[in-house]
């Protein structure tokens, strides 16, 4: 009888984390979520976590308090199946928070430049 390779799973799961640390973009994102069977809205994100650069899962908090977070590696086999299927969109809101950066960042370089053309003699 065949079992499930949850080894397998922990793995891939932290293999996709050091190839998402490689792209390098320096920017969270985060995209919702739902578990089967369940109404709660969770957030699977990418970001920096206790100084590294982790997925996480943002759990609700059902009488509207602070929400929690843990490791996707931290969570249940349930999570991260249903984590699985949002990774694209996960990759996606990346790279468009990142582009977003790169604009933002460009726009604040001609602030200071334009500034300091004000200062000059």
């Amino acid at each position: 009888m065949d079992t499930p390779d949850y080894k397998g799973l922990a793995e891939v799961l932290l293999e996709t984390e050091q190839k998402l640390r490689d792209l390098n973009l320096g920017v969270s994102a985060e995209v919702d979520f739902q578990r089967p069977g369940t109404d709660y809205i969770y957030r699977l994100g990418f970001g920096k976590r206790d100084g590294e650069w982790k997925l996480y899962v943002v759990f609700p908090d059902p009488r509207d308090k602070d929400e929690t977070w843990d490791l996707l590696a931290n969570c249940s086999v349930e999570f991260r199946l249903a984590a699985a299927e949002h990774l694209y969109s996960l990759r996606d809101a990346l790279y468009k928070e990142h582009e977003n950066r790169i604009v933002d960042v460009d726009s604040a370089i001609g602030v200071y430049e334009n500034f300091l053309e004000t200062l000059e003699d």
